[in-house]
Protein backbone atom coordinates (compact mmCIF):
# COMPACT_ATOMS: atom_id res chain seq x y z
CA UNK A 1 0.00 0.00 0.00
CA UNK A 2 0.97 3.53 -0.95
CA UNK A 3 -0.59 6.17 -1.79
CA UNK A 4 -3.88 4.48 -0.35
CA UNK A 5 -2.66 3.03 2.74
CA UNK A 6 -5.22 1.18 5.11
CA UNK A 7 -3.89 0.66 8.69
CA UNK A 8 -6.18 -1.02 11.39
CA UNK A 9 -4.84 -1.53 15.13
CA UNK A 10 -5.69 -4.02 17.91
CA UNK A 11 -3.63 -3.79 21.16
CA UNK A 12 -0.82 -5.96 20.09
CA UNK A 13 -1.53 -6.40 16.42
CA UNK A 14 -1.07 -4.55 13.52
CA UNK A 15 -2.85 -4.90 10.21
CA UNK A 16 -1.19 -4.22 6.90
CA UNK A 17 -3.04 -4.14 3.97
CA UNK A 18 -3.49 -6.41 0.68
CA UNK A 19 -4.90 -5.11 -2.33
CA UNK A 20 -7.79 -6.55 -3.65
CA UNK A 21 -9.19 -5.68 -7.17
CA UNK A 22 -12.89 -4.49 -7.09
CA UNK A 23 -15.14 -3.37 -9.97
CA UNK A 24 -17.57 -2.47 -7.52
CA UNK A 25 -18.22 0.83 -5.68
CA UNK A 26 -15.90 1.16 -2.70
CA UNK A 27 -16.95 0.72 0.65
CA UNK A 28 -15.90 0.95 4.67
CA UNK A 29 -16.55 -2.30 6.25
CA UNK A 30 -15.88 -4.02 10.22
CA UNK A 31 -14.47 -6.73 10.71
CA UNK A 32 -14.22 -8.24 14.25
CA UNK A 33 -14.19 -4.50 15.03
CA UNK A 34 -11.22 -3.69 12.51
CA UNK A 35 -12.09 -0.98 10.00
CA UNK A 36 -11.24 -1.15 6.31
CA UNK A 37 -11.54 1.49 4.13
CA UNK A 38 -10.79 1.33 0.03
CA UNK A 39 -9.10 3.27 -1.92
CA UNK A 40 -10.80 4.91 -5.20
CA UNK A 41 -10.03 1.95 -7.23
CA UNK A 42 -9.53 -1.32 -4.62
CA UNK A 43 -10.88 -2.71 -1.78
CA UNK A 44 -8.70 -3.90 1.12
CA UNK A 45 -8.59 -6.84 3.43
CA UNK A 46 -7.03 -7.23 6.46
CA UNK A 47 -4.01 -9.63 6.83
CA UNK A 48 -2.45 -9.62 10.68
CA UNK A 49 1.14 -8.54 11.21
CA UNK A 50 3.01 -8.78 14.65
CA UNK A 51 4.15 -5.46 15.92
CA UNK A 52 6.52 -5.30 19.16
CA UNK A 53 7.11 -1.05 18.27
CA UNK A 54 4.93 1.82 19.34
CA UNK A 55 2.75 2.80 16.54
CA UNK A 56 2.38 6.76 15.76
CA UNK A 57 0.11 8.56 13.77
CA UNK A 58 1.41 10.18 10.52
CA UNK A 59 -0.20 11.01 6.99
CA UNK A 60 0.34 9.16 3.73
CA UNK A 61 -1.11 10.95 1.05
CA UNK A 62 -4.87 11.13 1.69
CA UNK A 63 -5.58 8.70 4.31
CA UNK A 64 -4.37 9.48 7.95
CA UNK A 65 -2.77 6.93 9.99
CA UNK A 66 -2.95 6.32 13.30
CA UNK A 67 -2.61 4.35 16.22
CA UNK A 68 -1.37 4.57 20.14
CA UNK A 69 -1.31 1.47 22.36
CA UNK A 70 -2.33 3.63 25.68
CA UNK A 71 -3.18 6.94 24.08
CA UNK A 72 -6.52 7.96 22.72
CA UNK A 73 -6.83 10.14 19.30
CA UNK A 74 -9.42 12.47 17.95
CA UNK A 75 -9.76 12.98 14.14
CA UNK A 76 -9.20 16.17 12.90
CA UNK A 77 -10.40 17.08 9.39
CA UNK A 78 -8.20 20.22 7.57
CA UNK A 79 -9.52 19.05 4.18
CA UNK A 80 -12.29 17.18 3.35
CA UNK A 81 -14.90 16.73 0.47
CA UNK A 82 -16.27 13.78 1.53
CA UNK A 83 -17.23 12.19 4.62
CA UNK A 84 -14.80 11.08 7.37
CA UNK A 85 -14.95 7.93 8.85
CA UNK A 86 -13.64 7.68 12.19
CA UNK A 87 -13.99 5.19 14.97
CA UNK A 88 -12.31 4.26 18.35
CA UNK A 89 -11.80 0.94 19.24
CA UNK A 90 -10.67 0.05 22.21
CA UNK A 91 -8.82 3.15 21.89
CA UNK A 92 -7.43 2.75 19.37
CA UNK A 93 -8.48 5.25 16.89
CA UNK A 94 -8.97 4.01 13.09
CA UNK A 95 -9.98 6.79 11.03
CA UNK A 96 -9.98 7.32 6.79
CA UNK A 97 -11.20 9.76 4.30
CA UNK A 98 -10.51 10.36 0.58
CA UNK A 99 -9.83 13.02 -0.82
CA UNK A 100 -8.81 14.54 2.85
CA UNK A 101 -6.07 15.51 4.93
CA UNK A 102 -6.37 14.86 8.62
CA UNK A 103 -4.23 15.90 11.87
CA UNK A 104 -3.40 13.99 14.41
CA UNK A 105 -4.80 15.37 17.75
CA UNK A 106 -4.38 13.55 21.28
CA UNK A 107 -7.26 13.74 23.73
CA UNK A 108 -5.96 11.75 26.74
Amino acid sequence: CHDSILLCVSAMTVYSCVSVPCQYTPVCQCHDSILLCVSAMSVYSCVAVYCQYTLVCQCHGSILLCGCVMSVYSCVAVYCQYTPVCQCHDSILLCGCVMSVYSCVSVS
